[in-house]
């Protein structure tokens, strides 16, 4: 209910994990018993990006929602799909959160 109630709060958030999450499934990159990142933990690192973009305020994740998601349509969901430098910096933040593991 965290999650949810954090996407609820800014109309780019639910179509960029989506679009994440779908590219890490076609890539093979979303199986932790692969040694790769989980779809929860692709989930958790949007919203960690668009919290260090100042989109989701830094208490997105503080508050469980009480009420359900709405039903977003298609149409909806691609009417605020973020702008490629958008995912550009978002895969950027990803890598050097890499490299830096790596050292």
């Amino acid at each position: 209910r965290m999650i949810q109630a954090a996407l609820n709060q800014a109309p780019v958030a639910l179509p960029m994990v989506l679009l994440v999450k779908r590219w890490a499934k076609i890539e093979g990159l979303n199986k932790a018993y692969e040694k790769t990142l989980s779809p929860l933990a692709w989930t958790l690192l949007c919203l960690f990006f668009l919290i260090r973009q100042k989109v989701l305020p830094s208490n997105a994740l503080a508050e469980a929602s009480q009420t359900a998601a709405p039903k977003r349509e298609p149409e909806e969901l691609c009417r605020h799909c973020p702008e490629k430098e958008v995912l550009a910096d978002f895969f950027s933040m990803v890598c050097a959160l890499g490299t830096r593991n790596r050292q």
